[in-house]
């Protein structure tokens, strides 16, 4: 399922704030072990702290956040985790898969750049390109985790920092 402008203009300003606080080093956005040498992949995470992301996560278990979406799809939604990483370029295509674990998950992309293949990459089972998201502010697609082929088939492209929340929900 795909959403345009998920959040309202407050709660976009909050995590709009977060995302401006970033830089590559900055205490707040460590690098995870993955991504440090010899992998080298520029690939940064919000450590989920402080009196911002509290309430963020709790909006994101609200059911002001979860009901449209629930009544859409017919299903109920628990939120269990959440996190927004910045990718740079560099960081390369991320291949053809599916999530290892949970349940459903919905990406939102953080950005005063769109772009208009940065993305998400959907791929059939044979890794063959079906469709290719632009990546644009406030604009979200909500998947089943474990269910479809996703992943990045063109890297971050030069001037942008490519910020992604990911919030997951057991069902």
């Amino acid at each position: 399922m795909l959403i345009d402008q998920v959040f309202g203009a407050e709660r976009l300003k909050q995590l709009h704030a977060i995302c401006a606080e970033f830089t590559p080093g900055h205490e707040r956005w460590p690098r995870p072990d993955w991504c440090e040498p010899p992998h080298n992949r520029p690939r940064y995470l919000f450590d989920n702290k402080g009196d911002e992301w509290i309430e963020l996560v709790q909006f994101f278990n609200s059911a002001e956040f979860k009901q449209p979406i629930e009544q859409h799809l017919g299903i109920t939604l628990e939120h269990t985790t959440s996190s927004i990483w910045a990718d740079l370029a560099g960081f390369g295509p991320l291949g053809p898969h599916k999530e290892t674990g949970g349940s459903y998950m919905m990406q939102v992309y953080l950005t005063d750049k769109s772009h208009d293949y940065s993305g998400t990459t959907i791929y059939n089972e044979a890794g063959q390109v079906l469709l290719q998201m632009p990546y644009r502010d406030n604009f979200a697609w909500f998947f089943h985790g474990m269910k479809v082929m996703h992943g990045r088939h063109h890297d971050v492209p030069k001037g942008i920092t490519r910020f992604t929340l990911q919030i997951w929900f057991s069902n």
